[in-house]
């Protein structure tokens, strides 16, 4: 379906899209098939576009899936080629399916008081309770076809906790300076005093 609509027009495979198409994407997802263009550059225009309200989709370089930001969410965008019936490639067809950060951002939220995503596009917030303090630049290893430079989260993370220890000899310090002060202060008013 996909090689026959490919040699045709744009209305053409809006038509078949409406009837015949069995490609549906879920929700949030863009599903958009491109045509290549005749000339020295063989670039791919948009032909169809599901939902048509759906953001615009960057066609690939071949078959790697891209991941990308835009600030607001994490894309991934996969790929394949669509070949005609006589030979060579008439296209491609893309979906782009975001991803669902949700379970990140509570897990990072325990450790971190700030994290942000770099190096995908578009920096993405994950967690931002606290602006400011000290900030930690932790490398993101990304599969090589899925990496286009250098990514990285940027944390600013709390301050160590006191271990219970520490803190019960904290305290206790405190306290024996207190009971010195008061042995001091006891001993300064019985000198003070005549015989």
């Amino acid at each position: 379906m996909l090689r026959a609509a490919i040699e045709t027009d744009a209305a053409t495979i809006a038509d078949m899209a409406s009837s015949e198409f069995i490609l549906s994407p879920r929700p949030g997802e863009v599903l958009e098939l491109f045509q290549r263009q005749d000339g020295q550059d063989h670039a791919m225009a948009s032909m169809l576009r599901i939902p048509a309200a759906g953001a615009a989709i960057q066609p690939l370089d071949g078959q790697r899936p891209r991941i990308a930001s835009d600030g607001n969410a994490l894309t991934v965008t996969v790929g394949a080629p669509i070949v005609k019936h006589a030979a060579g490639v008439g296209g491609a067809v893309a979906i782009a399916v975001p991803l669902d950060l949700g379970l990140i951002r509570r897990r990072l939220a325990e450790h971190a008081r700030s994290a942000t995503l770099v190096g995908l596009g578009a920096p993405l917030t994950l967690v931002n309770t606290v602006v400011g303090g000290p900030t930690l630049a932790v490398p993101v290893p990304l599969d090589a076809d899925l990496k286009t430079g250098e990514v990285a989260l940027t944390v600013t993370t709390p301050p160590p906790a006191v271990r219970s220890e520490l803190r019960l000899a904290r305290f206790g310090c405190w306290g024996l300076a207190g009971a010195m002060l008061m042995l001091f202060t006891v001993s300064l008013l019985r000198r003070g005093k005549p015989e």
